[in-house]
């Protein structure tokens, strides 16, 4: 053998080791690395077929029959007088309303919120919690409850008692928040079926006795011909 004249220097034992663990531990690493490239790689295929077949089978099913009516709130043009949209599908929408879907039992629904902590002496009455379907419950910013005559009287006129703003008329239509230039005690229930006999007795034992045990109405009267209680 040619000697070379160079010379050759021994790595210790210790660092040997220390070569040999980092050798093994970078080839695990690398195992890891391209079994986890593997996995992302399968399911972005996966989801890339399940898409194809998805578009596949859209074009296959036949389109859905849209809705012949629907409820509009009104167009793009709102009326700041009389807070509510221009709209001319009044008849559309009176004519296929659907029954509400929930109603306030005051007797069972009533109980304190954070307005009775926090806002004690600002907070107005849930709007939501009238109509039976408040979803906060006790963490609601409003009463839930029926509001006395007291509390009424604090209130600022320019505002009901859900915290709406009034206006200076009363809609033609007779609904809305009511203005703040009377105060109404009037409240009307429409848009119902009327039976053809009995419309005075039916009607209180529908409408009258169920508004009377959160508001106090002691009369009502009903117009079969309008509709109207």
């Amino acid at each position: 053998m040619k000697e070379t004249k160079e010379s050759v220097w021994e790595l210790p034992e210790e660092i040997l080791e220390r070569v040999k663990d980092f050798r093994e531990q970078y080839e695990i690493e690398t195992q890891r690395e391209n079994i986890k490239s593997n996995q992302q790689n399968k399911e972005e295929e996966e989801e890339q077929e399940q898409e194809k077949k998805e578009k596949e089978k859209e074009k296959e099913e036949p389109e859905q029959k849209t809705e012949k009516f629907a409820y509009k709130e009104g167009d793009q043009e709102y009326n700041i007088w009389y807070g509510r949209h221009l709209s001319d599908t009044k008849s559309l929408v009176r004519d296929h309303k659907q029954p509400a879907v929930t109603r306030c039992d005051s007797e069972l629904d009533t109980g304190y919120t954070k307005a009775d902590i926090s806002d004690k002496y600002s907070a107005y009455f849930c709007h939501h919690w009238a109509k039976g379907c408040c979803s906060e419950g006790v963490k609601c910013r409003y009463f839930h409850r029926v509001p006395s005559f007291s509390e009424c009287l604090t209130i600022d006129n320019s505002r009901d008692v859900f915290g709406r703003a009034r206006h200076s008329q009363h809609r033609e239509d007779r609904g809305g928040v009511g203005s703040f230039l009377q105060d109404t005690r009037s409240l009307e229930v429409n848009d119902f079926k009327c039976p053809p006999e009995g419309v005075s007795g039916i009607m209180y034992g529908g409408v009258c006795k169920r508004v009377n045990a959160a508001s106090g109405i002691g009369f009502g009267r009903s117009n079969k011909y309008q509709m109207v209680s």
